[in-house]
């Protein structure tokens, strides 16, 4: 769903000319952190984590207990460069 949803976005920059400059885009092009969800329930940390160590060093940030009542299968990806 995000993804049609951020494609859909995309095209309507481009449609209305928007520049790089004020675009999303702009904003995030320098970071390392990347959103990652839609995990199956049961994936655990260390799953995750294997995954990821094959390709690039990282550091995971899992929700708090208090916002995994809210966010299931998700969790945010910093790449250390």
């Amino acid at each position: 769903m995000y993804v049609k949803l951020i494609n859909e976005l995309n095209e309507r920059e481009a449609h209305l000319g928007i520049k790089d400059s004020v675009s999303w885009h702009s904003e995030y092009k320098n970071s390392a952190w990347i959103f990652i969800g839609g995990f199956p329930y049961e994936l655990t940390e260390g799953d995750i984590i294997c995954v990821f160590s094959q390709y690039v060093q990282f550091a995971l940030l899992l929700p708090s207990q208090k916002q995994k009542r809210s966010v299931y299968g998700s969790c945010s990806v910093f790449y250390l460069l």
